[in-house]
């Protein structure tokens, strides 16, 4: 890294404060019949009112069979998939699921039990303490895994929510809420529709089990080119929550219908038994619990009709509020976005909620579990990876003291390698449940914890330490929130331990960046506040790292609208007529170039790769930065890697050929082409081509293993 000089502190006048969705509480008790309904026609303007009636069962599964599911007496076969220690055994007429401890989660998919217009139907009860139970049902589900789901989430209030969403390769999109209430320790009956296509229209309703059905209480569609306009397999699913005790489940029954249009009346007829399936019921899990378990929907969409809108009442938020997820699609202004609701605090933070979200962690085990890629080549590499070793042996300092270039190097890679090694770990645990995992990103963890006092900074001899420090904070706190908000049993004690830490040894050095740092410095000092915030739960820190983004990435990446020549960096000693220096004298100024392009493209994509972790985390705790700068981040992302992949592209503005500058620039992007490319639909080709090129990404620095995390 190059040494910049300055002294003192940016004023605080320019923190901006990060409005956050409130996080809703969960509880308790549930019973599912998920309906849902699907058939190819053209749609009128009168499609919400068509109506649909059962012609032809094409999904009876009694549990009456002893054993694992397998094969319902009509549908197929399932393809059944839970978390690691969880069992499924039939038997009596029920479903039992044993082994539901927190964070826990099954599903069922029969992909067999096609249909266009089809009802699914089941009955689930659960009484968990201290947290929800999220069931959920699927239909049109696709062999690519995509399908429409809902979820219904319950709370020890009684209260009932019911979230509608279309499930894609890059997690779920919204397409509407309400909430009912039920009776506690009823069954609760759930139903979701979904019928034509241009527009689809989706409805669901809840009730208790014995009393007489209600009005569908949420209408919505879906007239969006991602639209599931074929017939699919059926699936039910279920989720406990973190917050929740460990609770034995039962489902009763598990049926579908395939429709046909009239009024609901009429006796379905039952098909034949399937023939044998040409394919290992249990090759893939079964419709991956991405119904986003872990989300609630907090805003109803504007397609919404009024029974939806009515009954969501005083929980609804409106479209104005920040988005808040990972799996949320464009900007605030688009529409509903599902809110991450477990595991949140009094202080209103989403957990986990460093770049990982609960929602996204789900998704990520599925597709591994389903085999796919690129996220099982993702895998593959980071169980091999050096940082993975179970030898590995923490090596902390009290005082870690760092030159430019590391020289000196006094605990400078020793600390950057041990935040790596925690994250790897802890995220390896996360995704694969396997206890040694758990216990060396705790070891790593608490032995830092246990030593480390500071960073030594000043502009002659220890010039990175504030680098240095940023670059460690965005790392230990992503392993430690994924630690702390999972069964890994680290010691309330030594998470206090490490919250000290935190405060002392990292925030005094990366708060308000620094008057003398270039843009990837001033970048990741902004995500390591950002990160720092969340795992404290302290809003006033987060809030810091936020107004700290937004001065700064304006500053770091360039766009006509700026003006004739960039926005100098708030509270630095970059001057305008300083500016072209500061960007090492290109000739010209154009879309997307940053700070530091002339430079090296390595720094710049440091810079861009932070921007984008610290966007991610903002989501997912209901702060849209990546709609605030989605002009200024696609730009930056598309200039920098067409160079990065071919340097003798056309267009270079800077009076020194292309420079890789090391390997980072193969390191990141792959968070921001999930949330721009996948999620809003956008076209970056340079940076997909770049992305694929270096598919599955490594770990280095702060750019820890995205294609396992966010890959698209």
């Amino acid at each position: 890294m190059a040494d910049d000089e300055g002294a003192t502190r940016r004023p605080a006048a320019h923190r901006a404060r990060a409005s956050t969705r409130a996080q809703l509480g969960a509880g308790l008790v549930l019973a599912t019949v998920a309906a849902m309904f699907v058939a190819p026609h053209i749609a009128s303007a009168g499609e919400a009112e068509r109506q649909w009636s059962p012609a032809v069962k094409v999904l009876d599964e009694p549990f009456d069979a002893d054993g694992r599911p397998s094969r319902p007496p009509v549908g197929g076969s399932w393809s059944p998939w839970a978390s690691p220690g969880v069992s499924l055994t039939a038997g009596e007429g029920q479903l039992r699921i044993d082994g539901m401890g927190a964070a826990a989660s099954f599903a069922l998919t029969a992909r067999e039990a096609q249909a266009a217009d089809v009802r699914v139907s089941s009955t689930v009860l659960a009484v968990p303490t201290g947290g929800a139970y999220y069931a959920g049902a699927s239909a049109r589900v696709q062999p690519d895994g995509r399908r429409y789901a809902l979820t219904v989430v319950v709370r020890p209030d009684g209260e009932v929510a019911l979230v509608a969403g279309r499930v894609g390769p890059s997690g779920t999109t919204p397409l509407g809420r309400t909430s009912t209430s039920a009776p506690l320790g009823t069954p609760l009956v759930i139903e979701l529709q979904a019928t034509g296509s241009d527009p689809t229209v989706v409805k669901a309703r809840a009730w208790a089990d014995g009393t007489t059905p209600p009005a569908w209480q949420l209408t919505t569609d879906d007239d969006s080119q991602e639209e599931i306009a074929g017939p699919g397999g059926v699936g039910v699913n279920g989720y406990l929550s973190r917050s929740a005790s460990d609770v034995a489940l039962s489902v009763d029954s598990v049926q579908a219908w395939s429709l046909v249009e009239g009024s609901e009346t009429g006796a379905p007829v039952t098909a034949s038994p399937t023939s044998d399936p040409t394919t290992d019921p249990t090759s893939e899990p079964a419709t991956d619990p991405t119904t986003d378990p872990t989300t609630e929907l907090t805003t109803a969409p504007t397609g919404t009709t009024a029974s939806a809108t009515a009954a969501t009442g005083a929980t609804a938020e409106p479209s104005s509020t920040p988005l808040p997820g990972s799996s949320s699609v464009g900007s605030s202004s688009a529409g509903p976005s599902l809110s991450p609701t477990d595991g949140s605090t009094a202080a209103g933070f989403a957990h986990p909620g460093i770049v990982m979200s609960a929602e996204q962690l789900v998704f990520v085990r599925s597709q591994i579990a389903a085999g796919r890629e690129p996220w099982t080549s993702a895998l593959a590499r980071a169980r091999g990876s050096w940082y993975a070793r179970s030898s590995w042996t923490p090596r902390p300092v009290a005082l870690v003291q760092c030159g430019s270039r590391n020289n000196p190097d006094i605990g400078c890679t020793a600390e950057t390698d041990d935040a790596q090694a925690a994250y790897t770990n802890a995220l390896l645990f996360s995704l694969t449940g396997e206890r040694p995992y758990a216990d060396k990103a705790i070891e790593i963890l608490d032995a830092w914890s246990a030593v480390l006092q500071g960073h030594s900074f000043d502009t002659t001899l220890y010039k990175n330490g504030r680098l240095q420090a940023a670059w460690a904070g965005q790392t230990f706190t992503k392993a430690a929130e994924l630690v702390r908000y999972s069964r890994a049993g680290w010691a309330p004690e030594k998470v206090a331990r490490f919250e000290g830490m935190l405060r002392t040894a990292f925030l005094p050095m990366v708060r308000d960046g620094w008057t003398g740092g270039g843009a990837n410095w001033q970048l990741s000092m902004a995500d390591a506040t950002m990160n720092i915030g969340v795992f404290l739960d302290d809003r006033a820190v987060f809030d810091d790292g936020v107004g700290d983004w937004r001065a700064q990435v304006v500053s770091a990446f360039y766009l006509t609208s700026d003006g004739p020549q960039p926005i100098p960096p708030l509270g630095t000693y970059v001057k305008a007529d300083y500016v072209p220096t500061y960007w090492f004298n290109p000739l010209a100024f154009v879309d997307g170039q940053g700070q530091e392009t002339c430079r090296d493209l390595g720094h710049t994509a440091m810079g861009l790769g932070a921007a984008l972790n610290a966007a991610e985390t903002a989501a997912i705790q209901g702060v849209d930065l990546y709609g605030e700068q989605r002009r200024r981040l696609v730009a930056a992302m598309e200039y920098n890697s067409r160079y990065l992949a071919d340097p003798s592209a056309p267009g270079w503005v800077c009076p020194r050929p292309p420079d890789a500058g090391g390997t980072a620039g193969a390191l990141t992007f792959e968070i921001g082409l999930r949330h721009y490319g996948a999620q809003e639909g956008l076209a970056l080709p340079s940076t997909r081509a770049w992305v694929e090129r270096n598919r599955p990404t490594r770990s280095g620095i702060f750019m820890n293993w995205e294609t396992l995390t966010h890959g698209s």
